[in-house]
């Protein structure tokens, strides 16, 4: 008999990043995406099909799109297994199942806190509303939930009162082969910043240490696109600006699985990470990589090459960019190495594998 699975989110890169790959392995089961569709051929290049669940980001609670959901679920079968991803994504499912009022294996995957846990005004506001509905919810709705970094887990717990299954799974993976990897490294030192356009990526910070360099042998550039509709994305006003500043040099979209080897160090300035997956293609690929030091960045310690910073202090940054560019830098094999072990799509696929067997709570 084929378990059928389904996953659920309200971006469709979400499902098609890394979990594509995690799908790919999870062999004997068919898994149906269920999203707003805006890559159908990159969705069908991972999953047995795919259901279009239309919602509006620019709302806070869109109860048009809780509305479509529960629809949705009402054509599910009764006993189904059900993955979410994402805080938000789980909150509307919360609402949807909780007037679908069928009995679903549900599972859900916090990859960071977000914009919920923010110091955002409107996010505080929107906090103090969903603590009601998760207290009352969450252990109704979901049979185990996972966090990516045990910081995540402990305030989450805490806040919605969730008794049930908590789980830690480092990461989304990576699927090492599709990387071009990195052997040598350039005669000028080329630092990225790879991210969401978003304000609390760092963005500005980097901007800053890259109009206080002197050294023309050190390059910066950055990659990322507007998230329209997230409360906090940058205005196009912001962005045009970015794009015309002289200092850095913008790339907009950038295949990090073909392109990241080009570069020497990976930058990191947000203030939070779930847990920070450009860093881990970074450090396997081969790059340097400097991180303020949070939650989902902590995981550097356990690699070479990397740096993780308590605070950002851009002429120290720039005394260590200029001791690199002298240095004799190396790419180490034991970070590849760690990864294949740790945290490869393989194992994380494995590790859901064994939650979609569970019986229900």
């Amino acid at each position: 008999m084929v378990v059928v699975i389904y996953y659920i989110s309200h971006l469709d890169k979400n499902l098609i990043q890394s979990r594509g790959q995690i799908v790919k392995k999870l062999n004997g089961k068919k898994i149906i995406a269920i999203c707003p569709i805006k890559q159908k051929d990159l969705l069908d290049n991972f999953y047995n099909g795919s259901i279009n669940w239309s919602i509006n980001k620019s709302k806070l609670i869109d109860l048009k799109a809780i509305l479509e959901l529960k629809n949705i679920l009402n054509n599910i079968e009764d006993g189904s297994v059900i993955h979410i991803f994402t805080l938000k994504s789980g909150f509307i499912f919360m609402l949807a199942n909780f007037f679908c009022g069928k009995n679903f294996k549900c599972i859900l995957s916090v990859n960071g806190l977000g914009y919920l846990f923010s110091n955002n005004l409107k996010a505080k506001i929107l906090k103090f509303i969903s603590l009601i509905f998760f207290k009352v919810l969450i252990n109704k709705t979901f049979d185990s939930i996972i966090f990516q970094n045990n910081n995540d887990m402990k305030v989450f717990t805490k806040f919605s009162s969730y008794k049930k299954n908590s789980i830690l799974i480092e990461s989304s993976g990576i699927e090492p082969k599709e990387y071009k990897l990195k052997y040598t490294f350039n005669k000028e030192l080329n630092i990225l910043l790879s991210s969401r356009l978003l304000k609390d990526k760092g963005i500005y910070d980097y901007i800053k240490i890259a109009e206080s360099n002197q050294n023309k042998a050190i390059k910066f550039y950055l990659s990322g696109e507007l998230d329209e509709g997230n409360p906090k994305s940058i205005s196009v006003n912001e962005f045009e600006k970015i794009i015309n500043n002289q200092k850095i040099n913008f790339l907009g979209y950038l295949d990090l699985k073909k392109e990241l080897h080009n570069f020497d160090v990976m930058f990191s300035l947000s203030k939070y990470e779930g847990f920070s997956r450009v860093l881990l293609e970074s450090v396997f690929v081969g790059l340097y990589c400097l991180s303020l030091e949070n939650a989902g960045t902590k995981f550097l310690e356990n690699f070479e090459n990397t740096f993780l910073i308590k605070k950002i202090n851009k002429n120290e940054i720039l005394e260590l960019l200029e001791s690199l560019l002298i240095s004799k830098l190396i790419v180490s094999d034991s970070n590849r190495e760690i990864i294949y072990d740790r945290y490869s799509s393989e194992i994380i696929a494995n590790r859901y594998s064994e939650l979609y067997s569970f019986k229900k709570l």
